[in-house]
C-alpha cells in the first residue's frame, strides 16, 4: 500500500526500537523523554516504536513520514512549506505540530491512506495509558 502510495526511489524507512533514539538522534539522550516519535533527514526516515504503538499506528507513521520525504522532494512545495512554519516553536513540541502546515498535510495524507488518525494526540494518549500501566516498574525495566 504504501508503495503504491509514494514512489519515492532512493529513500530509507527503518524501525528502530525506542530505546536505541540516542544512537540515531544524539540530542536526545533519553529515550523515554516522548518528545517525538520519528524523524525524517532528507531521503532518510526513522519511525521509534515501543508498546505505545500498533501494527497500525506504525504503519500511519511510515505513511507520514513519507510524505514528508515527498515534500522534501519537491524544492516548490519544500520551500512554501518552510516560509509556512511557525517560527520559535521547537518542532519537537506539541505546539509545532499543531500549527506547522506541513505536519498538518502529511496527517491528512497518512489519515486517508488508513481510513483513521494516528497522529501525535493520540499518541499522546497512548503514552499516557503506557506510563501509567507502568508505574510500578523501574525506568530500566521499560529501556530492555
Amino acid at each position: 500500500m504504501l508503495k503504491q502510495a509514494f514512489a519515492l526511489p532512493g529513500s530509507t524507512l527503518r524501525i528502530i526500537p525506542r530505546r536505541l533514539i540516542p544512537q540515531f538522534h544524539p540530542q536526545t539522550t533519553h529515550p523515554f523523554a516522548y518528545e517525538f516519535r520519528a524523524f525524517t533527514r532528507g531521503p532518510n526516515s526513522y519511525v521509534f516504536v515501543d508498546d505505545t504503538e500498533n501494527p497500525r499506528s506504525i504503519a500511519w507513521l511510515m505513511a507520514h513520514e513519507l510524505c514528508h520525504v515527498e515534500i522534501g522532494e519537491n524544492d516548490y512545495l519544500r520551500e512554501k512549506f518552510d516560509s509556512l512554519s511557525p517560527p520559535g516553536v521547537d518542532p519537537r513540541s506539541d505546539r509545532f505540530h499543531e500549527l506547522d502546515p506541513e505536519e498538518q498535510v502529511c496527517d491528512k495524507r497518512a489519515s486517508n491512506l488508513f481510513g483513521t488518525r494516528f497522529d501525535r494526540f493520540w499518541w499522546r494518549n497512548e503514552v499516557k495509558k503506557f506510563q501509567k500501566k507502568n508505574a510500578h516498574r523501574g525506568k530500566w525495566q521499560l529501556h530492555r
